[in-house]
Formats: structure tokens, sequence, C-alpha cells
């Protein structure tokens, strides 16, 4: 029979795993000896310009020293704080299950996710992403969420039309993203809700 649709795409941070940004933040504040809630804006910023390129993780380091007037930081203690954060992430079972049983019924699984360089790099030192084919990373294209620009490189690269997709993120306008260009959307909240929205559009057995 055939699959109307055939690929479902995968956020990863919030989805696959926690959410990195607000643990980094956390344990920079810390770091710098101020406050979560003046850290965790300013580190939002600019992690976004990481995504896509717009900075390096040098330049992110000068611009965090600059906006918290902290010349004492260090950059070893700083880079250690990204490898124990990025390492320490594991990724849920449960998803992990839902997108290998995926990948059995027939169905492409990619992951499409907002990613630094850095980040990336430990992901891929523990093998992260070999559950996923592709791996769309938005630091690689150039491109990052909401943009409806990546989503378009992803369909264009799965060869598909992008109704015959389905996008899954934690992030409403993330999804807005997606829509605009006619990818059907879920909002993640947890596995269970996963499975049953899926059914809605016809993907049984996971």
């Amino acid at each position: 029979m055939r699959l109307l649709i055939k690929a479902v795409i995968f956020d990863y941070y919030g989805v696959m795993c926690p959410r990195i940004a607000p643990i980094l933040a956390r344990e920079t504040a810390k770091q710098f000896k101020v406050s979560y809630s003046k850290m965790t804006p300013k580190m939002d910023k600019l992690l976004d310009l990481m995504d896509d390129r717009s900075i390096n993780f040098y330049e992110y380091w000068d611009k965090l020293k600059k906006i918290f007037k902290n010349k004492n930081a260090k950059l070893s203690e700083h880079s250690k704080i990204w490898r124990d954060v990025s390492l320490g992430l594991n990724l849920n079972p449960k998803m992990i299950d839902l997108v290998i049983k995926l990948r059995k019924l027939g169905y492409k699984v990619p992951v499409l996710t907002n990613v630094a360089n850095k980040m990336a790099d430990y992901n891929k030192i523990k093998g992260r992403y070999k559950i996923f084919k592709p791996v769309f990373l938005s630091y690689k294209i150039g491109l990052k969420k909401p943009s409806p620009k990546i989503f378009l490189h992803a369909v264009k690269k799965l060869k598909l039309k992008p109704d015959e997709c389905i996008f899954i993120d934690d992030k409403k306008n993330y999804l807005a993203g997606a829509r605009a260009v006619g990818i059907k959307t879920i909002l993640f909240e947890n596995s269970t809700q996963l499975k049953k929205e899926l059914k809605r559009f016809g993907i049984n057995g996971v």
C-alpha cells in the first residue's frame, strides 16, 4: 500500500533529548557569577547566532565576556562546560525506539535541528545522529528554523513533496516555518502523545 506520509522529520533538542540551552545557561551563570535569569536571554541570542554560523565559538566567547564584563573568565573552563553538558545529554530511549520502528516500517526518518558546530561535534562523538538518515544540521546548511528555507532544503534533499512529510518539534514557532511550505506538523509533548498524533496521519505500528 502506498504511504501517504513518506518521511517523519524529528527535531533534536527538546524532542529526542532535553533542551541544552537552559543547562548551558545555568552552568555559565555559575561561571560568571550572575543570575540564571540574567544569563538566559543573552545566551539564547548568542547561541542563535551560532546556529547558522553568523558567529563562531570564539566570537561568541568574546561577546559573552563583554556582556557580563568579566575579564577573568577562562575559555578553558567554559569549553569544559560545553563538553560536559553536551556529552551528558542522553537520548530518550522511548524516542530512539520510535525512530527505529519508523525506519523499519519504511519511512524516511531525518533529524532537522538548530545546532552550533561545537555541540554537533560532541553529538557525533557519541554517535547520536546515527539513527537518523539524512541529518540536517543548521550550522552546516547555513539556515535555521523557523526559516521556511531550511524546510525547503530538507524536502528537496529527501526528494519528496512537502505534504509527504511530517515535522515534529516542541516549539510552535518552528512548526510555523514547516507549515509555511506545506509540511504537516506535530507539536511534541511526550512519546505517548506523539504516537497518538502519528496515528492521526495513518502511521500505525509504533
